[in-house]
């Protein structure tokens, strides 16, 4: 299957990736998990609900951020990839045939 029907079919997902358990991506991940755990339980519920408004608010900035910088990168591979085969380069040196 080529890449392109790859896509179509959904069979490529960039968003799926793993992680090393002790990388500092996990522990800082742990970190996370175990300090909105504690807040959730010790918070009454007025300030609850504002620091899950928080933390959702802010889940959210990061999946803007991510998908634009998702964006920024395709939009400079693909301009790169139209730059090399669309543009005519004026070239001083020619291959050998």
């Amino acid at each position: 299957m080529s890449f392109i029907e790859e896509l179509y079919y959904g069979n490529l997902n960039p968003n799926v990736k793993t992680f090393k358990k002790n990388s500092q991506y996990a522990k800082a991940m742990e970190i996370i998990t175990s300090v909105e755990a504690r807040l959730t339980e010790e918070l009454g519920d007025e300030h609850k609900g504002l620091f899950l408004d928080f933390v959702n608010a802010h889940s959210e900035v990061n999946g803007i951020t991510a998908y634009e910088s998702f964006l920024d990168g395709f939009i400079l591979g693909a301009r790169l990839i139209k730059d090399t085969f669309l543009t005519n380069h004026d070239r001083v040196f020619r291959d050998i045939t």
